[in-house]
């Protein structure tokens, strides 16, 4: 073969590799476009994946404080049926009453089974101010806090009438203790309201150690321990003149 044949060759292949480099070449470029494309089109759907996912936290948070608006208003209206329930039946036991041992007895009863405490004392209040005991249950009757109880939280709650409800843990009963009355102080009692009516104090109704099995005075309790204060004041008036000594147990 002559040089110039194989010369022309040489150019063949050559513009054969050319036009086969720009085919290559042409190629990657198609594939570069379509890959931007697919990459801008991946982009907006992740914009609007991100755009859905706020939509639905913000959902999942509305939801949520939805749940737990209905739940508090769930355990409020339970709270105040009980309330309620407490109230018709502590109502029920009080108003029938005639005399104050009978109210005494009744409130002994209210605060062991409605309240949880077996350890309450009730004094009267004279037009002087001076408190006396007249009734108590599960308490030692040689108590300071019964003899004199004016110096202490008795005779704050008498004179401002206002209720004391003690911070803090409930001051529980021991259950191996023996069944009897305890000595107790000031330190002990859990809650005193002051028994009224026609807005003037005739009484107090102390509360000291809860039942073991009782963590605290709730909310309920103390709504019904205030309400025990107007409820039972008029039997505990009734027929006072004809009371006798004091009742311990």
């Amino acid at each position: 073969m002559s040089r110039d044949g194989q010369a022309e060759r040489g150019v063949e292949r050559a513009a054969r590799r050319e036009r086969s480099s720009r085919a290559h070449v042409s190629a990657l470029e198609g594939q570069k476009k379509r890959l931007a494309r697919r990459a801008r089109a991946l982009g907006r759907l992740l914009v609007r994946v991100r755009r859905a996912r706020g939509r639905l936290e913000a959902r999942a948070v509305r939801a949520e404080a939805a749940l737990a608006l209905a739940a508090d208003r769930c355990a409020a209206e339970e709270q105040q049926r009980s309330q309620l329930a407490s109230l018709y039946v502590a109502s029920r036991r009080l108003l029938p009453l005639r005399t104050r041992e009978e109210a005494c007895r009744a409130l002994q009863d209210i605060i062991a089974n409605l309240v949880g405490s077996e350890e309450i004392a009730v004094f009267e209040i004279d037009g002087s101010g001076a408190a006396r005991v007249v009734a108590a249950y599960g308490v030692d009757p040689s108590s300071a806090v019964l003899l004199a109880p004016e110096e202490g939280i008795v005779g704050r709650v008498a004179r401002r009438i206002e209720p004391y409800f003690r911070q803090g843990a409930a001051l529980g009963s021991d259950p191996a203790a023996p069944q009897a009355p305890c000595a107790r102080g000031e330190g002990d009692i859990m809650a005193c309201v002051p028994l009224t009516m026609d807005e003037r104090v005739v009484g107090v109704i102390a509360v000291f150690h809860l039942l073991s099995q009782k963590p605290e005075l709730g909310p309920i309790d103390k709504g019904l321990l205030e309400a025990l204060g107007t409820l039972a004041a008029g039997p505990f008036c009734a027929g006072r003149e004809r009371c006798g000594a004091l009742e311990m147990r």
